[in-house]
């Protein structure tokens, strides 16, 4: 089922299957609420869950902005308890990858009573903030047109076709306002009192020794995806899903994974 909602003003789209108890879906840039089917999670989670996969601003059928200021972190956060809201899901599991983390993460924190647990891939709890708000800034600004976006995706690690398709969809402008308006400090998922999961690709970076400290601490779970890079974190869903899906488990049976 596809559906679309007025959130503060804007239309945002989102994809809704399955029945059970409701997992929220929340995209990397450049993507939209189709790619977690298009790669094989959908299928997977609709099996005993409500999946609820938003487009975020910016993205896919959703409204498409080109000031930053319309994508801050707590307003992007709102965007998906509004569909929350829609669809009748006061509490839920969420799950971002990349981009789409940060958006997680400012649910979970700003909003623990709505998140049953967040995991929040290719991302890892503690961010070196100022080199990674300097480059996700950088990257912003060199979105401005059809190539700009090419050349971006392509430093990224984005496969051709992916490439191809993301060009044609999106716009340039929205898509660089997007990144650029999410640029924050990292919410501070850990400790918040939601159960949370993080997992990275050991080929885009080690977890930091304060990160290490956290899950040692009983804070958080982290996991590592072997032999994966930033883009391979989420086009390898069945490794994803052998991370996550345990986890879920241990939060349905209330148990801590």
């Amino acid at each position: 089922m596809r559906a679309k909602i007025i959130s503060n003003g804007q239309s945002i789209a989102y994809r809704a299957e399955g029945a059970g108890s409701p997992i929220v879906l929340i995209h990397g840039w450049a993507q939209s609420a189709d790619e977690w089917w298009t790669r094989g999670y959908g299928a997977v989670l609709a099996t005993g869950h409500r999946v609820i996969a938003i487009d975020a601003l910016g993205h896919g059928g959703s409204d498409r902005p080109h000031e930053p200021g319309a994508y801050a972190p707590k307003q992007s956060a709102a965007h998906v308890l509004a569909v929350m809201d829609a669809e009748d899901a006061d509490r839920a599991g969420v799950w971002g990858y990349s981009l789409g983390a940060l958006i997680a993460a400012e649910v979970a924190v700003g909003h623990p009573e709505r998140a049953s647990w967040v995991v929040c891939a290719a991302q890892g709890p503690a961010r070196d903030e100022a080199p990674s708000q300097a480059g996700q800034r950088g990257a912003a600004a060199m979105v401005t047109s059809p190539e700009s976006l090419a050349g971006v995706l392509g430093f990224l690690g984005a496969d051709a076709a992916f490439i191809a398709d993301a060009v044609v969809r999106n716009d340039p402008l929205a898509l660089s306002a997007a990144m650029a308006g999410l640029v924050a400090d990292y919410p501070a998922v850990a400790g918040c009192g939601v159960p949370s999961l993080f997992y990275l690709g050991d080929a885009e970076r080690p977890y930091r020794p304060e990160e290490l400290a956290l899950a040692a601490e009983g804070k958080t779970t982290l996991a590592v995806m072997s032999g994966a890079d930033h883009v391979a974190t989420f086009n390898r869903a069945e490794d994803a899903l052998a991370i996550v899906l345990p986890f879920i488990a241990a939060q349905e049976s209330g148990v801590r994974a």
